[in-house]
């Protein structure tokens, strides 16, 4: 028993001993030379728009050593106007002053970086920018942190109920309601903004009037900015806020260059109420971008796309679609159904006494993950499709006529680098395929005509690369 009981404190002795020696090897690792100091992943970090009184997205940025021995950041420190207003965590230790942060040879630590800004105070965009301080061995460097700062028009539970006009002086934030009363009409002005915090919803009773133009077009989203986590940016998420809902009193909306996005479903257009949307953009709906139940929609240069029901729900109605896309690649769960599904348009897909459906589809292209269209046999319906591109087989009828089937697009879409761009490539089989339309030209972003392609015109892709 000694003679173990010897062994075993020896054992101990020796493995404190290299622990002492460890850590005296790491104390004497540490640098004091003015010459070691800590390297950036970034020269400015840019934390884009912000808008004021709103915590903004966290940012985060990378400090290394890349020396032979341990540099000690000695003092971090925001610096500048409303410095307060800024928030760090370095290395897991929060505030807007730090002291005393090691970094280990050739290793690196994560900055986050947040703020809620002060009011600007006036319409318009100011760039601010404060810097943090980064001391080591006496040495001081900096990194501005630079924003676009810009303050909001604010609405809660807000019922429009005389003729309105929103401007584009400032984004408008929705926080839980935005009602159009019967009777009374909204117009937006070119370039608006409504931001819609989550579950806020926008219902029209009466009219719309969205005056978006190629310059300035108006857009519907959620509030959420930034990232969700690494590269994935809110832009692409979907159910962020309700959608747009025109109830069946609703005449004479008119929806031109405005995109409506981010939603659980994007527009749904109750019984007997009209839209026509020109040059819009419905996408990223938990359900549909676009659902109609017997009403009256003319769509014309339009994208509908991602959604995860399918893109366009129509049951019913009168409808008129000219140069548009219907396109599915949505990333966050399995496609529900078809693109583009119908239904009321024939005795046995009709549930009510309502009329049957009349649709007319012409110059579009159907194309993307999943089926492009309800399988249904259309003949002696009031469905029919014109020089349309589609995803699927089948053959010339009655109800499609000059059609392309079985045809890739060739969009520079890239699903799973959250790159979603339905423009054609200049070899595309859509293009230069249309036909004649009664419709004025659809227009380019530049307001050059482009009715000779297939399929609507977008005007920029919508990308986590943007």
């Amino acid at each position: 028993m000694d003679m173990k009981f010897h062994k075993l404190l020896i054992m101990i002795l020796m493995l404190a001993a290299l622990a002492v020696s460890s850590v005296s090897c790491i104390e004497d690792g540490v640098s004091s030379s003015p010459s070691d100091q800590p390297a950036f992943s970034v020269d400015t970090l840019d934390l884009g728009v912000v808008y004021t009184s709103e915590p903004a997205p966290t940012r985060r940025f990378t400090v290394y050593n890349r020396h032979s021995k341990i540099i000690t950041l000695s003092n971090i420190e925001m610096r500048g106007e409303g410095s307060d207003r800024w928030r760090l965590n370095v290395d897991g230790h929060a505030g807007n002053s730090l002291t005393n942060i090691d970094i280990r040879p050739n290793d690196s630590i994560l900055v986050f970086v947040e703020t809620t800004l002060a009011d600007v105070g006036r319409p318009g965009v100011e760039r601010r920018v404060a810097h943090i301080d980064f001391t080591t061995n006496g040495v001081t460097q900096s990194v501005p942190v630079a924003v676009s700062a810009t303050d909001l028009a604010r609405l809660g539970g807000c019922v429009i109920e005389r003729d309105t006009v929103f401007s584009a002086a400032y984004p408008i934030h929705v926080a839980d309601s935005l009602v159009v009363a019967e009777g009374a009409t909204l117009t937006l002005q070119p370039g608006v903004r409504l931001l819609f915090h989550d579950k806020a919803y926008f219902t029209v009773r009466g009219t719309l009037i969205s005056e978006g133009t190629p310059d300035s077009p108006v857009d519907m989203t959620g509030d959420r900015t930034g990232n969700v986590a690494a590269n994935i940016p809110y832009d692409i998420m979907a159910s962020q806020w309700d959608g747009v809902y025109f109830a069946p009193a609703s005449r004479g909306n008119d929806l031109r260059f405005t995109t409506i996005r981010n939603t659980v479903t994007g527009v749904q257009v109750d019984s007997l109420a009209q839209l026509s949307l020109r040059s819009c953009r419905l996408r990223n709906a938990a359900y549909y971008p676009l659902a109609a139940g017997q009403a009256d929609i003319t769509a014309v240069g339009c994208e509908f796309a991602e959604g995860g029901e399918g893109i366009v729900y129509l049951r019913g109605g009168s409808h008129r679609f000219d140069h548009c896309t219907l396109a599915n690649y949505f990333l966050f769960s399995a496609i529900g159904g078809p693109a583009l599904q119908l239904n009321g348009f024939s005795d046995e897909t009709n549930a009510s006494d309502a009329p049957l459906m009349k649709a007319l589809f012409t110059n579009c292209i159907f194309y993307g993950l999943g089926f492009d269209l309800t399988d249904s046999d259309f003949t002696d319906t009031g469905v029919n499709f014109e020089r349309c591109l589609f995803k699927s087989e089948a053959s010339e009828c009655k109800n499609f006529v000059n059609c392309l089937w079985d045809t890739d697009p060739l969009y520079h879409t890239e699903r799973m680098e959250y790159y979603f761009d339905y423009r054609l490539q200049p070899e595309s089989p859509a293009a230069d395929a249309a036909q004649e339309s009664e419709f004025t030209p659809v227009l380019s972003p530049d307001g050059d005509p482009v009715d000779t392609h297939l399929g609507a015109y977008p005007p920029a892709p919508l990308s986590a690369k943007n």
